[in-house]
């Protein structure tokens, strides 16, 4: 194969000539394009190009790379342009150099990041190289992970450089990757002896006359989730309907709202029965109107069980994010990013932009869990943890 190396004016492509004089030395075909004068000629990126220089490699200017020219079949590029520290928009030389290389059919490997992303949000900072590969060096990055970015990542492979594992044990992260190991450690192991009533109580709060379904399907999840004993409270319009969908769930119909929908006067008789229960989800399909803002507003105020609020119950909040202030209870907040920039009145792209940033804001301010779902989901805690 032939190895076409980009190297730009930072450690990066350092990177990039310390793999050309590697692979030059084990006798491997490759033709290095140099992006540009090494920003410090002290550093170790200028000692590995002149590592690479005295060993008889030659340098070729990146703006005459012509991929017609220079990509022959079975050729692999090494995307060693800009890593973890670009933090501004490119130039257009840059950005045409970027697309020549993504479009030269070309199997690409970027080196630690493809070039082009802010390593810290994920932002395309003008261009991006859309890489087959990316080896990363330690541990990932969250452009890695973030939804706009991990895209033009390809495959990420993590690769140890030698930092001593207990650099990391003395470090304590605030940005965290949960994976499918962390979710076994998560999950409680039952022992031989377990009851319903031993698993976890959990009350399900929602649904309407328009929207019966919603409930139904957090209540089931719950259950499958591994709770003992799930109660759901709907309107007594649905009831009928919400029983016939599942034989599992425990369902209590509740007085109604001339519109289908819960009716205020139930907030009493729902705070004397918090106590049987673990946990309480609120919100999911109930509607919006004066009774459900009532009852809503009613509970977050009151209740002492730990809560989760959805759907509709995040909607309602958003008139009113304040009422967390008066919350006696951990609430965790599961919003998608339409309902996020309701809560925090913002435009959908802003919360795009910084999905971490938003969540992480929102958290802190209102002491509370967010839980921002999308393509990749993300949680903050009330400390500012993600």
């Amino acid at each position: 194969k032939h190895y076409l190396i980009f190297c730009g004016k930072g450690n990066n492509g350092g990177d990039g000539y310390g793999l050309a004089w590697l692979m030059r030395r084990d006798g491997l075909k490759i033709s290095v394009f140099s992006a540009g004068e090494l920003k410090d000629e002290n550093s170790d990126a200028a000692a590995m190009k002149n590592n690479y220089l005295n060993a008889g490699g030659v340098c070729l200017h990146a703006d005459i790379f012509n991929p017609e020219l220079h990509v022959p079949e079975a050729t692999v590029i090494v995307d060693a342009l800009f890593g973890t520290g670009l933090n501004m928009p490119i130039s257009e030389t840059y950005a045409d150099l970027i697309e020549a290389i993504n479009c030269s059919g070309a199997y690409v490997v970027s080196a630690d990041i493809p070039s082009g992303l802010n390593c810290d949000n994920g932002l395309i900072m003008g261009a991006a190289v859309k890489a087959n590969m990316t080896v990363t060096f330690c541990r990932k990055k969250i452009a890695h992970i973030l939804k706009r970015s991990h895209t033009v990542c390809g495959d990420v492979i993590v690769k140890d450089i030698g930092i001593p594992q207990e650099v990391f044990a003395e470090i304590d992260p605030v940005i965290a990757l949960f994976e499918e190991k962390d979710a076994e450690l998560a999950l409680p192991k039952n022992r031989i002896d377990e009851h319903k009533g031993s698993c976890g109580k959990v009350l399900v709060i929602g649904g309407s006359r328009t929207m019966s379904g919603a409930p139904v399907l957090s209540a089931t999840a719950a259950l499958r989730s591994g709770a003992g004993i799930v109660k759901l409270l709907i309107p007594e319009g649905v009831f009928i309907p919400v029983v016939s969908k599942t034989t599992e769930l425990m369902c209590v119909p509740m007085k109604e709202s001339i519109f289908g929908t819960f009716s205020k006067n139930n907030l009493n008789e729902i705070l004397e029965s918090l106590y049987l229960f673990d946990a309480i989800v609120l919100g999911c399909g109930m509607s919006v109107d004066e009774d459900t803002c009532a009852l809503v507003s009613g509970l977050i105020a009151n209740c002492t069980v730990p809560m989760v609020l959805d759907a509709d119950g995040l909607n309602i909040l958003a008139s009113s994010p304040d009422l967390l202030y008066h919350a006696q209870c951990d609430i965790v907040l599961t919003p998608h990013e339409v309902e996020m920039s309701r809560l925090c009145d913002i435009p959908k792209t802003e919360i795009e932009t910084d999905r971490i940033g938003v969540a992480r804001d929102f958290a802190r301010k209102y002491a509370c869990t967010v839980v921002l779902k999308g393509t990749n989901t993300i949680t903050a805690s009330a400390e500012g943890d993600i």
